[in-house]
């Protein structure tokens, strides 16, 4: 019979500590011995039922394996230091694996868990649906040219979009457009629905409708608290 004790002391590790171990348990023999490749085999099993990432093992989590999974493992007892640097062989190390070679699958599945546990951790949370911004159909002129032509964006919080183009293409009419520096000619600027088209600056700002300028405003001579408190 299982206990928990060894498997505790993963609870807060990342999930590359695991997987390793439970391949272990899959590529060693009795004797808690395994060559590299066997090992990254099963490691690879282990791998691909917790991220499920299209296509196999890269180059990339071998050399990870290799370079700091091992050595992880190593430094904290789980396996015997290496006697070499390229991991030809690796052995379990401590009271570990006496016990889960009592009943390996059940012990390898208890380190999966955990593995699937963390990588579910470490995932960012679903970003939330922010605001929305649009400008649609936009259109101004300056001396009779057409600098902005039936411009549509649709930009959502959270997102980076660039503009790109020449100069004279109409990137900075078209941000001057959306945060009220000027007024369009042609089309519709709105905010979560909302109609700003002809709204003065400081709504736009109120409503969170905000513009870096690329140009320098500062004042160069002044200390960054003298630019704030002269604002």
């Amino acid at each position: 019979m299982i206990t928990r004790a060894w498997l505790s002391r993963l609870e807060d590790a990342d999930p590359s500590l695991p997987l390793a171990l439970a391949a272990l348990l899959r590529a060693a023999d009795a004797d808690g011995r395994t060559a590299l490749d066997p090992l990254l085999l099963a490691y690879r099993e282990g791998y691909l039922r917790v991220y499920q990432p299209a296509g196999g093992l890269s180059e990339s989590v071998r050399d990870h394996v290799v370079s700091s999974v091992l050595p992880r493992l190593a430094t904290e007892g789980w396996i015997a230091p290496p006697q070499s640097e390229l991991w030809e062989q690796i052995a379990a190390h401590g009271d570990w694996w006496a016990e889960a070679r009592q009943d390996p699958e059940s012990a390898a599945s208890g380190l999966l868990a955990l593995a699937e546990r963390a990588a579910a951790l470490a995932q960012p949370p679903a970003r939330p649906r922010g605001s929305v911004l649009e400008g649609r159909e936009l259109g101004k002129s300056y001396r009779g040219r057409r600098v902005v032509d039936h411009v549509s964006v649709h930009l959502e919080q959270g997102e980076i979009v660039g503009l790109l183009g020449p100069n004279g293409a109409g990137k900075t009419t078209t941000f001057y457009l959306l945060t009220g520096l000027i007024r369009p000619e042609a089309g519709q600027v709105t905010l979560d629905g909302r109609d700003l088209t002809r709204a003065p600056m400081f709504r736009r700002a109120r409503a969170g409708i905000g513009y870096l300028a690329q140009e320098p405003s500062i004042f160069r001579r002044m200390t960054v608290e003298e630019n704030i408190l002269a604002i």
